[in-house]
């Protein structure tokens, strides 16, 4: 015989953009160690205007949060001119251009608003609550199918392993054929010289 393991309650609201005409997906949240929860998400900017941005709220211990706030947006001529969506957030050491950084963030981009040829980027900060993230230069993995029929990789999950910058990176990658789940390790410590394996 089986056992009730969850009650499961009436869903509460943590957050949304309501009455805007503005949506809020796909989350990703870490919890620090004094308790505070740090959610990152996706949404967009402007009513009415599907553009993906990814957003970030900090619930304090006390059950405050602060506002919705743009961390990671579109960089117009490069190859996540349009969305920057599905964000995956992990803790780690990670050095670029002379900087090491405490904690990647990993999320989908692309340049159409069609949404075919999704690629993977990553993102930098010292700070959960940072402003703005320091962005890889290009695109970490790149779709290497058609993006004019394909709808490419990203919905990444990472997962640190027991390195400084090694990670554990599955993700989506849909083509004509069909759509599958990949994954590959990585080591990031030292993002001159990634190394991707199989």
């Amino acid at each position: 015989a089986y056992q009730t393991v969850f009650k499961w309650s009436e869903p509460v609201d943590i957050f949304g953009f309501q009455p805007e005409n503005r949506y809020a997906y796909c989350p990703t949240a870490i919890e620090t160690e004094d308790g505070s929860i740090h959610i990152f998400f996706c949404g967009n900017p402007q009513a009415g205007i599907m553009v993906d941005n990814v957003f970030h709220i900090e619930i304090k211990p006390d059950g405050t949060q602060t506002q919705a706030r743009s961390v990671l947006q579109p960089t117009p001529g490069e190859w996540d001119s349009f969305h920057c969506c599905d964000p995956n957030v992990i803790e780690g050491q990670f050095l670029m251009n002379g900087t090491t950084y405490r904690y990647a963030m990993f999320y989908l981009g692309v340049d159409k608003g069609d949404c075919k040829g999704n690629e993977i980027g990553v993102a930098f900060s010292n700070d959960l609550g940072a402003a703005s993230w320091a962005k890889y230069p290009g695109q970490f993995i790149a779709f290497s199918g058609n993006r004019d029929t394909s709808w490419g990789s990203g919905q990444v999950s990472a997962i640190k392993m027991e390195k400084k910058g090694r990670v554990l990176l599955s993700y989506s990658r849909g083509e004509p054929s069909g759509t599958r789940v990949e994954f590959c390790e990585v080591e990031m410590s030292d993002l001159s010289n990634v190394t991707f394996g199989q």
